[in-house]
């Protein structure tokens, strides 16, 4: 049941905007850091990003998931 739930939860996350579905991925499903997800982000292109704002576009992603479920 938990594994049909993880795949639900992914397909949703999946939704999001690319880099919001990346920071979700991860710090919830990889497990990484802030400091390495936003360095793991740098090298895709991304803008550098203190930990800071990789917390807050954490949270504002999970916002905008919480919306997809609504």
């Amino acid at each position: 049941m938990q594994y049909i739930e993880n795949l639900e939860l992914r397909e949703k996350i999946k939704q999001l905007p690319d880099e919001d579905s990346e920071i979700l991925e991860l710090f919830y499903f990889k497990k990484l850091s802030y400091a390495e997800i936003s360095s793991h982000l740098e090298c895709k292109g991304y803008p550098r990003y203190t930990e800071g704002n990789i917390r807050q576009k954490k949270f504002r992603a999970l916002k905008k998931l919480r919306q997809l479920y609504l």
